[in-house]
């Protein structure tokens, strides 16, 4: 009884204050803590000892108050569950009302690993966002309307982008190329817009060719018309092939149209040539007769003749060689005779005579040889027939047959120069 009343007349001042202090006669606070020692090399402790429970007393508690505070030093006892459902690890605990909460301390981030609870944000106010490692950084800042990540390396800086394992590294060495590369499972690099912008690619600031958005291709054009389109430099040439191998007379070839510099395919034979006879001994001609002649012996897609009205359509433009030889028959002696070549309209746009030495009679199985050579100058899709004209009645033999020989001697050639 009396240690009752002397516990009890001890407490009833510190109750009437409100206020308990140990170590002081002024607390501050409702409990307030002085050092024993503050200062100096004592090696007594000062301190506040925290109840230490383990995970299962810590669980097992019931009717705890909000803001209880303790500290778990074992949780090989105990599950994480119900109350303790936060409890992983040893460390101080409080009560939040309905489960033991972590007392987290700031985390560090050069010596501790964390978890975002949310979204952040980093105000750099136009400063660098540094992480170096000797002469090796990355950093990340904005100024102006500028943002910009960089990656520096002594050797090598790079940027790398992972999907699984599809791996594409921007990356430069130093004093050498800068390279875009794909490894690991990617199956392909594409280089694309996902809009109706056109890629360009640019040499010393200037733009050398470009794809357009519906995938033609130009160099030293920005706005290509064909699949693949050249531009010349001033006095250049703008196309040069190395190491083709030698064509066939038989293989596919490629023409140049010269008026419209398209490139086009030729699928029959690779030479610019035309060459037929007369197709039959042409008789009793009067005036002006278009000479008609057999199907070609030797053709080309330069040109189309159409044997049954002598008609030669030029499917290129150009220059072209006419070498015409023509035999006469059944013309007098001293008779002019004339070969060459009309126009559509049937003007002739050249043409050679000759006067006959002497008679050949309509019988003869040899005739006069005339012969005419020219180069005319046509445009794509224009039209020619070849021509002869006598003053008289007169005849063109296709093949002679003499004392030396039978063999043809009425035919045309042209050939584009």
């Amino acid at each position: 009884m009396k240690n009752v009343l002397f516990i009890f007349l001890i407490l009833v001042p510190v109750l009437s204050s409100a206020q308990v202090g140990i170590n002081t006669t002024a607390p501050g606070a409702t409990l307030d803590i002085i050092a024993k020692n503050a200062t100096g090399t004592a090696v007594a402790v000062d301190g506040l000892l925290i109840p230490r429970v383990d995970r299962e007393r810590a669980q097992s508690m019931t009717g705890v108050p909000v803001s209880t505070l303790i500290y778990v030093n074992n949780i090989a006892t105990g599950t994480q569950a119900g109350t303790a459902l936060n409890v992983d690890a040893v460390g101080y605990y409080y009560y939040n009302g309905t489960v033991w909460t972590k007392l987290n301390l700031p985390v560090n981030i050069y010596n501790s690993d964390g978890t975002l609870a949310g979204n952040r944000v980093v105000t750099t106010g136009g400063n660098l966002l540094s992480f170096t490692n000797g002469s090796n950084t990355i950093n990340m800042g904005t100024a102006g309307t500028e943002s910009i990540v960089r990656a520096i390396g002594s050797s090598r800086g790079a940027i790398r982008a992972q999907g699984g394992s599809a791996i594409v590294d921007v990356f430069v060495d130093n004093a050498n190329s800068a390279q875009l590369a794909a490894s690991g499972t990617a199956t392909s690099l594409n280089l694309s817009t996902q809009s109706a912008a056109p890629i360009s690619f640019f040499t010393n600031t200037a733009q050398r060719a470009t794809v357009s958005s519906t995938g033609n291709f130009g160099i030293n054009t920005t706005n290509p018309t064909h699949k693949f389109h050249v531009v010349p430099s001033a006095g250049s040439d703008p196309v040069k092939i190395e190491g083709l191998n030698t064509a066939s007379g038989t293989e596919n070839n490629l023409v140049v149209d010269l008026s419209t510099g398209i490139l086009k395919y030729s699928p029959t034979v690779s030479q610019p040539l035309f060459h037929a006879k007369l197709a039959a001994n042409q008789t009793n001609l009067t005036g002006t007769n278009t000479i008609l002649l057999g199907a070609p012996e030797a053709a080309s897609l330069l040109y189309n003749y159409n044997t049954a009205t002598g008609v030669m359509t030029f499917n290129s433009a150009g220059n072209y060689l006419v070498q015409m030889q023509m035999s006469f028959r059944n013309v007098s002696a001293n008779e002019q005779v004339i070969i060459g070549i009309r126009n559509a309209t049937g003007d002739f746009i050249g043409r050679g005579s000759t006067r006959i030495a002497t008679t050949i009679p309509v019988t003869s199985t040899v005739g006069q040889i005339h012969n005419y050579n020219t180069v005319i100058s046509v445009t794509s899709g224009q039209q020619i027939t070849f021509a002869a004209n006598g003053i008289n009645t007169y005849a063109i033999l296709r093949d002679e047959v003499g004392t030396i020989g039978t063999g043809n001697v009425s035919n045309i050639t042209v050939i584009k120069l």
